[in-house]
């Protein structure tokens, strides 16, 4: 059987972005609460919620994904605005110029910076959140339409 439509979109980012970016090949698809001094900058790729609603009828009727895919990305440094500012303008060029052929629309909507002050060297992260819109039969959560 082949991966849900979910995974297949973050392995897509994974291969675009690694090597790619500043953060050379520290992307994952795993979720992360913190990263480790010497394997920064980093990016994580997640996908988060997603509303699914009826697209005609059918039996069974095909589905509309509307999906939150995030790209969250990690730096360290006396420079940390700077350094997530350049990583996430790196991150979006890619992500928008490389979009899977069955997406029917790909749109950020919004960015969330958090930052760390206290710890011996600044460190923080930028997450870009984008809405990825793609069609699937209402049986099959593998094959989008």
């Amino acid at each position: 059987m082949s991966d849900n439509i979910r995974k297949q979109i973050r392995d897509h980012y994974l291969t675009v972005l690694s090597g790619n970016t500043v953060a050379g090949t520290r992307v994952t698809t795993k979720r992360q609460r913190s990263q480790d001094q010497d394997r920064m900058p980093a990016i994580s790729i997640i996908t988060g919620d997603a509303v699914v609603d009826v697209l005609a009828m059918g039996n069974p009727p095909p589905l509309t994904h509307d999906l939150e895919v995030v790209f969250q990305c990690f730096s360290i440094g006396i420079d940390i605005d700077d350094q997530l500012d350049a990583i996430s303008a790196e991150v979006h060029a890619l992500v928008v110029s490389n979009v899977p052929g069955f997406v029917i629309s790909f749109d950020l909507q919004n960015t969330n910076t958090a930052v760390d002050l206290s710890a011996d060297r600044t460190g923080g992260s930028i997450a870009l959140t984008y809405s990825l819109v793609y069609h699937t039969p209402g049986n099959d959560l593998t094959v989008a339409l």
